[in-house]
């Protein structure tokens, strides 16, 4: 009996001590666990000062592409291509740009990165040489024309920029000229009591000039609308908006029979709708979906009457221009309140109604609206106007002339 229970507690102590080694070797910790890249980043693509760029300012920013997984970057400047004598290196950089001052002028420097994380050090970059400006050099300018949407010279036009430099106005003929601008990015501002502001963002380097000419859109001019402030087609009533020296419909077209999405909208001397997801009452809301044939009425001529009323016609590619000008390219307010953060200021009142895919199928209900241009892009497509709930930019693009979008059409000069 002794025996036995001698043996039964060897047996006891040997299994607890094996489970207890086997738990230490087979089950790390968390503070054990680490996740690294699985590479060193990428090689760094250099953007600014360009190769073999001249007239580069003495107080020079210098600037690369991100590179994927990197943690920080390593600057490099020479007075050689083989950087046997560096004037500046800086290592752990964490933003994409350096700002450099100290060069000499008129002198040749050559500049290159690389990139780091936990896994290593890139390759460094092309070697980029610049040579540096004149001292009397020192600044850019910038000029340029402002008119109205006519074409007509616009005199008086407040013009400047933030980060702000100098503030000038237009000449007797519209033109501008701003001196002593530093290399940088600017957004360039034109203001005119009885126009809509204007703006647009710009990215000037030392040693140069440029030109921007700038386009205001009248308020409140002669309504091209008319004392009545709606129109019946089709049995249905639209109301009319005016939009800078535009007048809209205020609701996307609803005309035609409605087929099926799987079917094809033909040229049969019948108007063809689609609604989305093929019920009637998403067209009495969101307007018909239209192949772009169809809503032309099968004529390849920008500017054609298509599927609007007597006086009216498909818009543009230039009407949606002059449109996206008329609210600073802010899709906000074109869309209507509820459709996103829409504001709609200029009463367009745009409904995100989706689309219907070349296949049939119809997609982002609420989400997208797409109208179409009466201006052909290519043999298989056409331009558009599309604004999309999450983007506050204008979007001026093309698309396949088989896609169902919807139709806004504007009034006849």
């Amino acid at each position: 009996m002794v025996c036995t229970k001698n043996i039964i507690w060897f047996l006891l102590v040997s299994l607890l001590v094996f489970t207890s080694c086997t738990m230490e070797v087979g089950s790390p910790t968390e503070n054990n666990i680490t996740t690294q890249p699985n590479s060193p980043p990428a090689v760094p693509i250099l953007v600014t000062p360009a190769n073999n760029s001249a007239g580069v300012s003495l107080q020079g920013d210098f600037f690369w592409y991100e590179s994927k997984g990197a943690d920080s970057y390593t600057l490099q400047i020479g007075s050689d291509s083989l950087f046997a004598n560096k004037i500046y290196e800086q290592n752990g950089l964490k933003s994409l740009t350096m700002h450099m001052s100290g060069l000499n002028i008129l002198t040749k420097y050559y500049w290159r990165v690389n990139a780091t994380n936990s896994s290593g050090t890139s390759a460094f970059s092309s070697t980029w040489a610049f040579t540096t400006s004149d001292s009397t050099i020192s600044f850019v300018t910038i000029s340029g024309k402002v008119t109205n949407s006519s074409g007509a010279a616009l005199a008086g036009v407040k013009i400047y920029t933030v980060p702000a430099t100098s503030t000038v106005y237009t000449d007797s003929t519209g033109n501008y000229m701003i001196n002593n601008i530093s290399t940088g990015s600017y957004a360039v501002h034109a203001e005119k009591e009885g126009f809509s502001n204007y703006f647009i963002n710009i990215y000037v380097q030392q040693g140069q000039t440029y030109e921007y000419n700038l386009t205001l859109t009248l308020i409140g001019s002669v309504s091209t609308c008319g004392e009545i402030p709606t129109i019946t087609y089709g049995g249905k009533t639209y109301n009319l908006v005016q939009i800078g020296n535009q007048c809209w419909l205020k609701e996307n077209i609803d005309i035609g029979t409605m087929i099926n999405g799987s079917s094809n909208q033909t040229d049969n001397g019948s108007i063809e709708k689609y609604c989305y997801e093929n019920k009637s009452e998403n067209c009495d809301t969101y307007g018909g979906l239209y192949l772009w044939g169809e809503a032309t009425a099968y004529a390849d001529s920008a500017g054609e009457q298509g599927i609007c009323p007597a006086g009216w016609h498909i818009p543009t590619k230039s009407d949606f221009q002059a449109l996206v000008v008329a609210t600073n390219n802010n899709s906000r307010g074109l869309r209507a309140v509820g459709e996103g953060a829409g504001t709609n200021t200029t009463g367009f009142s745009a409904l995100l109604a989706g689309y219907r895919f070349t296949a049939g199928n119809f997609y982002s209900l609420r989400e997208h609206a797409t109208f179409w241009s009466s201006t052909q892009y290519s043999a298989t497509d056409a331009n558009y106007l599309g604004l999309r709930i999450g983007d506050n930019t204008v979007d001026l693009g093309a698309g396949e002339v088989a896609h169902g979008f919807s139709v806004r059409c504007v009034k006849n000069d």
